[in-house]
């Protein structure tokens, strides 16, 4: 096949050829891109290619398109009053959302004190913005707003997911001298955990975030390995744990 004829076959097939995870990427970056922009028409159709792409981000462009919509929408004021959405559903890394109030006639927006902390509101015309910041429970957590127009009131949930799981040492390996230590490893985590299992050779203590390990002394000529398990609802992580033999310390070789 002649150079030019292979090199314009390419650029067909290149043309053609299923979208693969990097170009689907691609999409969703330059989705953002357009999103952040206030681009939003443009912004839409890119997650909607995204969709098409494959299942990498999909979950993400539908609840990104969703958004949209949401902000796109126009307050009706011939309409009677009420809001576009009940509830309303944030990732865990936090961000914003909107609910549209229709009706003619002023009306005001406030969020329950209880929400305060985390969740926030401004009123925008004919809607109001939303923001939440990240959440680092693993716990979902909700705030109630309430939007009044003369006697009547509408109230509408904000709910914020709770963010994986997480759980990990700081280290994962501890070596202890043959006469015995002391030594702390901090326990990273958003959610409860428990010491499952250690070697008889090893004291253990939870504290707040860290765990102490304690060696009793090693008075064998032969080093000694164990593990440390750690356990949450959903992971476990491993703590390597070594111990130097006596003959070692006889020797002088640290």
């Amino acid at each position: 096949m002649k150079p030019f004829l292979f090199f314009f076959m390419c650029i067909w097939l290149g043309c053609h050829i299923p979208s693969n995870a990097q170009s689907c990427r691609d999409l969703w970056i330059e989705a953002q891109k357009q999103y952040e922009a206030g681009h939003l028409v443009k912004a839409k159709t890119k997650y909607q290619q995204v969709i098409q792409c494959g299942e990498l981000y999909v979950s993400d462009s539908k609840r990104q398109i969703e958004l949209i919509n949401r902000i796109m929408r126009e307050a009706d004021k011939n309409k009677p009053f009420a809001v576009s959405d009940e509830m309303i559903e944030i990732p865990y890394q936090g961000g914003q959302d909107v609910i549209t109030v229709d009706g003619d006639g002023a009306w005001k927006a406030t969020i329950e004190e209880s929400g305060k902390n985390w969740c926030s509101i401004r009123k925008g015309k004919g809607k109001v913005i939303i923001s939440s910041n990240a959440n680092e429970s693993n716990s979902e957590r909700t705030c109630i707003i309430s939007i009044t127009k003369g006697g009547k009131t509408k109230k509408v949930i904000v709910k914020n997911e709770g963010a994986p799981e997480m759980l990990f040492p700081s280290v994962e390996n501890v070596t202890f001298p043959s006469r015995g230590e002391t030594n702390t490893v901090e326990i990273r985590s958003n959610t409860e955990w428990t010491i499952t299992d250690a070697p008889g050779w090893v004291i253990t203590s939870k504290e707040d975030g860290k765990i102490t390990l304690t060696a009793e002394a090693n008075g064998e000529s032969k080093d000694r390995k164990a593990e440390i398990k750690i356990e949450s609802t959903s992971k476990a992580i491993i703590i390597n744990i070594y111990g130097s033999s006596q003959e070692w310390r006889d020797t002088g070789i640290v």
